[in-house]
């Protein structure tokens, strides 16, 4: 476990470096646009995965999104030019929602709205409920899940409906998808994983199928579960340039708050969600002002050094190059040599 995790975690520095050295091809662009809008239709969950910080939420705080909120989100969204919708919750399952064909609809009713996706364990997904989010108007659907097999299902997932996953998988591969882009996300300590029949006939029918390597231990949370599954942890990258989830756009919260980090703020507590930070949304709807002014302070405590504590032990961090300076491109090429460096000689799962 220990050989192959140095192994993909050098291989992984090295992709890092080769992007941060790429990225100095780059010119320097000053056009910043918002082109993404999160929105958490429920914190709610029908699995458990080890993977997830899930099991750490408080329950009191289990609810799904107001219709009002997503309106004044979208319409703040859109007047800034609108792009993409990701329905994705931070943790959750977005199929649980009961209106999430209505909040596909809302979404789908701008024309500013581009693409509309989700990701969901799959449990829910019978062929009846894909044909009603298909013709709201679902564009991308991803589902995740471990390799096919029941065991590993259970233990990686906590669930026991690995059967009504697959009799789900396997009517919605004889359905017509029309203009849904499905791929399966696979999340597996399987060193390699073999050609199953499943992923012969999801390629055969268009679908990607993609595996998700590494994963994010938020801060320690859920490290042991991690190690005792021999899931690996993504290496921990140098931090300098501002995290992408700074521009790309807001994330909703089921209860109805902003926050800036669409993978880790579980229940919005950290200084990226400040009410001060979106106060011109709250007040005004006015998304642009927060983006292009207040957002400012926390992209400019990355570069110096002084990032929000949530952001410090992030395993999901991707670096914004677009708008950086040669300058800051090279201190980021230099700090993910010197977190590989330490990465490399550190003693094992620490």
């Amino acid at each position: 476990m220990i050989i192959f995790e140095k192994i993909a975690g050098i291989l992984y520095f090295l992709s890092v470096i080769f992007k941060d050295f790429k990225s100095l091809l780059i010119s320097k662009r000053t056009d910043r646009k918002l082109c993404h809008l999160d929105i958490e239709p429920t914190n709610i969950c029908n699995a458990n995965c080890v993977f997830c910080a899930y099991q750490y939420q408080n329950g009191p705080i289990y609810k799904e999104v107001e219709t009002n909120s997503v309106k004044k989100a979208l319409d703040a969204f859109c007047t800034s030019g609108g792009g993409d919708i990701g329905l994705t919750p931070i943790v959750g399952d977005p199929l649980v929602c009961k209106n999430i064909e209505d909040i596909i609809i809302l979404c789908k009713s701008y024309k500013e709205i581009k693409n509309i996706g989700l990701t969901t364990n799959g449990i829910l997904l019978t062929a009846d409920k894909f044909i009603k989010l298909q013709d709201a108007g679902l564009t991308n659907l991803n589902i995740s899940m471990t390799y096919p097999d029941e065991n590993e299902y259970k233990t990686i997932y906590r669930s026991k409906k690995f059967s009504s996953l697959m009799e789900n998988l396997n009517r919605l591969l004889l359905l017509d998808k029309k203009n849904v882009k499905i791929s399966l996300c696979i999340r597996s300590p399987r060193f390699f994983l073999r050609n199953h029949s499943l992923f012969k006939e999801a390629k055969t029918m268009g679908w990607e199928i993609t595996r998700n390597i590494y994963f994010d231990d938020w801060s320690g949370m859920v490290k042991e579960g991690l190690k005792e599954n021999k899931l690996l942890r993504r290496p921990l990258r140098g931090k300098h340039l501002p995290c992408t989830m700074l521009q790309s756009g807001p994330h909703l919260l089921a209860s109805g708050k902003l926050t800036a980090c669409g993978c880790r703020d579980l229940e919005g507590k950290s200084e990226l969600s400040d009410p001060k930070l979106f106060a011109s949304f709250y007040e005004s709807g006015d998304l642009e002002k927060v983006y292009y002014g207040s957002m400012d302070n926390l992209r400019n405590k990355f570069l110096n050094h002084d990032l929000p504590v949530i952001c410090a032990t992030c395993r999901h961090y991707n670096p914004e190059y677009r708008f950086a300076s040669l300058k800051d491109k090279l201190i980021q090429m230099g700090s993910d040599f010197n977190a590989a460096m330490k990465f490399i000689f550190e003693s094992g799962y620490e």
